[in-house]
């Protein structure tokens, strides 16, 4: 067996570090670009012109004990949000950072008592200056508040009529379907309005083929239509819209053979399952699992960027974030290699820059390969496989991670929350989703 030579190990201090470039997004009005990297030996968020290197940035937060994962853009120049909790106890609240003074303190906007927290912000459209924050003041159930960015002036927008239910917003900050888990497990779409209190049953969605819930309940910009991830008479989780009006389904995105990725929805520093337009509001791509991933793209405009994007880097595209006129992009991509790949891309121009390379050298890593094999009933089951380099595969211990599956719950224990993905750094589109 040929042995590696020290000098092409990778340290473990080194391997687990803190990337010193990442979840980087670009400034609505596209002359900035945000993003994390490590300062008071913790990961906090810089900013810095979008021609302008690391040593020109400036870091907008002052975290030494925790560190920060999730941030927002405004849609005030002067604002950048972000997420923190307590010592790692995920009582997430919400803090406001001055742009123009980022020496002082942030500024907290959603004072809780222990045990509540913050579960996401989006933008309010109709509303400049303000976002919509869902978080459980009350214990039981996660309301919707609109908060003045510049004031901190806080107010009830919505309110969730009962623990297992969920409004879903629209993107004027409207709640034109509503959804309730049923004591069987399945899911109940109503649509709301026109008239006060007034709703009609227009879907029964879920059951046992939904072990962990219905993925993604995204209002359409116009609020007349609600897409959700059902299987309908496929084996595979597709991205269906159901009309507000008639309650007919039909198909936004499907692929044969492959499912639509919920990774994201789970976890926001996860893949996305949709990218969402910052300009419209609407779905312009969506992922789906493989092998390799696949993204099908939806808008037309999309997908010239995405063609120049993907000229860019081999890997699989993970976050792309854009001004309001979709000009200006920032995309990340996944590669077993050569993570942490994040490059600008001017649709106007074609010009593109490299803002981060890996922080390892490729050569000293090793690539996923993608292997299958039948169970004992003759399903497939798939997984991937990783060699070390530079040892002959031959006579190697073997590491297997099993990923089991999943555990329904009794649906009387089940919490449904409409959660946003809405500009976080890992995670940059606007919309909703379901977490069961």
């Amino acid at each position: 067996m040929t042995a590696i030579s020290p000098q092409e190990l990778v340290d473990i201090e080194t391997f687990f570090s803190d990337p010193e470039f990442s979840g980087a997004s670009i400034s609505p009005d596209g002359t900035r670009i945000a993003y994390l990297a490590p300062e008071h030996g913790r990961t906090n968020v810089w900013v810095r012109g979008i021609h302008e290197e690391h040593a020109d940035a400036v870091c907008v937060t002052h975290d030494a004990r925790r560190g920060i994962k999730t941030y927002y853009w405004t849609d005030d120049p002067r604002w950048l949000l972000y997420l923190q909790d307590n010592d790692g106890n995920e009582d997430w609240h919400l803090y406001r950072v001055d742009l123009d003074a980022p020496d002082e303190p942030a500024v907290d906007l959603t004072p809780m008592p222990p045990g509540s927290r913050v579960f996401g912000a989006e933008p309010m459209r109709l509303v400049p200056g303000s976002v919509l924050v869902w978080m459980n003041r009350r214990p039981a159930s996660v309301d919707v508040f609109r908060i003045e960015v510049a004031t901190g002036e806080t107010t009830v927008h919505l309110e969730q009529p009962q623990p297992n239910a969920t409004v879903v917003v629209d993107r004027d900050g409207g709640a034109p379907f509503h959804s309730v888990l049923t004591d069987d497990g399945s899911y109940e779409i109503y649509a709301v309005g026109p008239g006060p209190g007034e709703k009609r049953l227009l879907r029964r969605l879920g059951g046992p083929e939904y072990p962990l819930g219905l993925p993604l309940q995204i209002a359409t910009p116009d609020g007349k239509g609600l897409l959700v991830g059902a299987y309908q008479d496929s084996d595979d989780l597709r991205i269906v819209r159901i009309d507000w009006e008639s309650g007919e389904e039909s198909v936004v995105a499907a692929v044969q053979g492959r499912s639509l990725c919920t990774m994201g929805l789970m976890d926001s520093r996860l893949p996305p399952t949709v990218f969402i337009s910052r300009r419209t509001g609407e779905i312009i791509a969506a992922r789906f699992v493989g092998d390799r991933p696949g993204i099908e793209v939806l808008d037309p405009h999309f997908a010239e960027v995405y063609a120049a994007l993907s000229t860019l880097s081999d890997g699989v595209l993970h976050t792309v974030s854009s001004d309001e006129t979709e000009r200006r992009w920032v995309a990340t991509f996944v590669h077993d290699r050569e993570p942490g790949l994040t490059w600008f891309y001017d649709h106007g121009t074609g010009e593109s820059r490299l803002l981060s390379g890996p922080d390892l050298d490729p050569a000293d890593l090793a690539p996923m390969i993608a292997v299958g094999f039948p169970a004992r009933d003759g399903l497939p089951l798939h997984a991937f496989l990783t060699l070390p380099v530079g040892v002959e595969p031959k006579g190697l211990p073997l590491v297997l991670l099993v990923h089991g599956p999943p555990r329904p719950r009794p649906a009387a224990s089940r919490v449904s929350l409409q959660i946003p993905i809405w500009g976080s750094p890992m995670d940059l589109r606007k919309g909703k989703f379901v977490m069961s």
